[in-house]
C-alpha cells in the first residue's frame, strides 16, 4: 500500500496542477476580454441590446451553419477512423454525436474535445487510444494545411500589395498547388522521407515521447489514407466556419463582402489553433479586434460582433450537440 501512495500523491498533483493552469489561463482569457470591451465601449446594456435584436433569421442561419459545420467535422473523422480501423461498425449518428461533443469541449477547453473522441472509441469499440491519438494528429495536421493556405493571400492583401480580387486569385491558385502537390508526393516518397527523418533522429528515441509517437505509426497503411478527400473535406469545413462568420458581421452591422471574409477570417482560426486559453477566448477576440480595426471597421461594431460570436456561436454548438444527442439516442435505443 505504501508503495503505491507516491503514485496516488503524484496523480494528485498532477491534477491540481492542471486544474490551476486551466483557471490561470481561463481568468487570462477573461482579462483580455473585459480589456477589449472596455476599449471598445462595449457596456453590459450594449451587449444585451446587441444580442437581443439579433433576429430570429440571422439566428437560424448561423444554427444551420453550425450544424453544416459539425457535419464535415464528422465526416473528416470518419473518413480518417475508417481507414485507420477498416472493420469497425459505428452506430448511426456516433461521428456526428461524438464529434458535435468534442467541438464543444473544444470551445471549453483547449484540446479536450480530442479526449472526448479518443475515450468514445476505446470505450464504445475497443479501439487502441494509439489508434485515436494517430487519427486526432491527421486532423490537426489537415486543419493546418488548410489554415496555412491563406497565409500569403491574407499578408498580401492586409499589406496592401494586392486587391481583393488579387487575393482571391491567389487563394485559388495556392489551393490547388495544394491538390497537385498531394498528387506528386506519393506514399512510397513519404514513406522514404519517414525512413530517413527516423535515421536522422534515432538519438532522439532515447526519449520517451519521441519513442511513443514513432509507435503511433506501426502497422497503419497510410497508402489507402485518401489524404485529397480529407484536405477537400478540411477546406468544406473552412467554407462553412467563414459562412458563420459572416452572419455574425452583418448581423452586428459590419458590412463585409463574403470574399473578403473568405480572406482574412481562416487567418483569426489559425490563431486559435494555438491558443493557449480556453476555446481561445480573449487571444480570438484580440485578432479579430486587430484584423477589424485594420480593415477600417467601427469600434462598436467589433464589439457587437465578438458579444454575436462568443455568445450565439457558442449556444449554437450546444444546441446542434443537444439535436444530435438526441437523433443518436433514439435511432440506436433497443428495441
Amino acid at each position: 500500500m505504501s508503495e503505491t501512495t507516491p503514485e496516488l500523491e503524484s496523480k494528485e498533483q498532477n491534477k491540481i496542477k492542471k486544474w490551476i493552469k486551466f483557471i490561470a489561463s481561463f481568468a487570462l482569457g477573461i482579462t483580455i476580454l473585459i480589456f477589449i470591451f472596455k476599449n471598445l465601449g462595449i457596456t453590459p446594456e450594449i451587449a444585451m441590446d446587441t444580442l437581443l435584436n439579433v433576429g430570429y433569421f440571422y439566428s437560424l442561419l448561423i444554427v444551420a451553419t453550425y450544424g453544416v459545420l459539425n457535419y464535415f467535422v464528422a465526416l473528416k473523422w470518419r473518413v480518417i477512423i475508417t481507414t485507420l480501423v477498416p472493420d469497425i461498425v459505428p452506430r448511426k449518428g456516433y461521428f456526428m454525436y461524438f464529434g458535435s461533443l468534442s467541438f464543444l469541449f473544444n470551445s471549453l477547453m483547449p484540446q479536450s474535445g480530442f479526449g472526448v473522441r479518443v475515450l468514445s472509441l476505446k470505450l464504445l469499440y475497443d479501439i487502441p487510444v494509439s489508434k485515436g491519438i494517430l487519427s486526432q494528429f491527421i486532423d490537426q495536421l489537415s486543419e493546418l494545411v488548410v489554415s496555412v493556405v491563406f497565409l500569403l493571400p491574407f499578408f498580401l492583401y492586409i499589406l496592401e500589395i494586392t486587391s481583393l480580387n488579387q487575393s482571391a486569385l491567389l487563394l485559388l491558385v495556392s489551393i490547388l498547388a495544394v491538390f497537385v502537390f498531394i498528387k506528386i508526393l506519393k506514399f512510397k516518397r513519404i514513406k522514404n522521407i519517414g525512413d530517413r527523418l527516423s535515421k536522422h533522429t534515432h538519438h532522439l528515441m532515447r526519449f520517451s515521447i519521441f519513442t511513443k509517437f514513432k509507435n503511433l505509426f506501426v502497422d497503419v497503411n497510410f497508402a489507402k489514407l485518401n489524404i485529397s478527400l480529407i484536405v477537400v473535406i478540411g477546406f468544406l469545413k473552412m467554407f462553412s466556419t467563414v459562412s458563420g462568420t459572416i452572419l455574425m458581421m452583418w448581423a452586428a452591422g459590419i458590412s463585409i463582402s463574403p470574399l473578403e471574409a473568405f480572406i482574412i477570417a481562416p487567418v483569426v482560426y489559425l490563431i486559435g489553433l494555438f491558443a493557449i486559453t480556453p476555446g481561445g477566448i480573449g487571444t480570438v477576440d484580440a485578432g479579430w479586434l486587430g484584423i477589424l480595426l485594420l480593415l477600417g471597421v467601427d469600434k462598436i461594431a467589433i464589439g457587437k460582433f465578438l458579444i454575436i460570436d462568443i455568445a450565439l456561436g457558442n449556444l449554437s454548438q450546444a444546441l446542434v450537440t443537444l439535436i444530435t444527442y438526441l437523433f443518436y439516442n433514439f435511432v440506436n435505443r433497443p428495441e
